[in-house]
């Protein structure tokens, strides 16, 4: 058989592995080295006497590269929160080749993450005078759309009867998982409305 341009078709395999078109990872300095990267499909020509010789990148964003050998793409710095966009170019011994119609996605990071209030949330609770001023609230963090995405709480607009007090409120030491504990900044001696909001963002501050 002699290959040439039309003498074989390249065609895409089914994905496997879990991975798809668009891929979610984390930063690599927040998970296993060399784990931040996108996962190519496998590609197949239908003549065995004529295999695929070449895979490149082309249409796509800055900031990335192809590993060819070990079938990744990667982008070049692996710490930046960024979506990055790209179709693949193949090519069989004899030149026949074949452009991937569809754009594939690298999306790493946080840039698509949303927070989601939890249904757990209180937003009032009964303190008793002379009671112990630690853990008398408890923050459940809203849910994060990608698991790895980390949240930073921050206390605001805390008052005592109306009247702003920055310290209020601190943020308390109990243990829980996926919450935050509040304490009082003063004692319960007092009758007094406390109030405070509780920012939640995406990062780690």
């Amino acid at each position: 058989m002699v290959c040439g341009p039309s003498s074989t078709l390249i065609t895409q395999d089914a994905w496997t592995g879990g991975w798809g078109d668009t891929q979610l990872v984390d930063v690599d300095n927040n998970q296993a080295a060399g784990s931040t990267k996108f996962v190519l499909p496998g590609f197949t020509s239908s003549a065995s006497g004529c295999p695929i010789s070449s895979i490149s990148l082309t249409e796509q964003d800055a900031g990335i590269a192809l590993d060819a050998t070990n079938q990744f793409v990667v982008p070049t710095d692996i710490s930046a929160h960024a979506v990055y966009q790209f179709k693949l170019i193949l090519t069989a011994d004899g030149g026949a080749t074949m452009t991937t119609t569809n754009f594939f996605y690298l999306d790493v990071g946080c840039t698509n993450a949303a927070l989601t209030q939890s249904g757990g949330l209180t937003t009032s609770t009964d303190v008793l005078l002379g009671a112990s001023t630690a853990g008398v609230y408890t923050h459940i963090n809203p849910t994060v759309s990608m698991s790895y995405c980390p949240i930073t709480n921050t206390l605001i607009e805390a008052a005592i009867d109306g009247a702003s007090n920055g310290g209020a409120v601190v943020f308390g030491g109990g243990s829980c998982t996926a919450c935050m504990t509040v304490d009082l900044g003063s004692t319960t001696n007092a009758v007094e409305t406390v109030t405070f909001k509780i920012r939640s963002t995406l990062g780690s501050g």
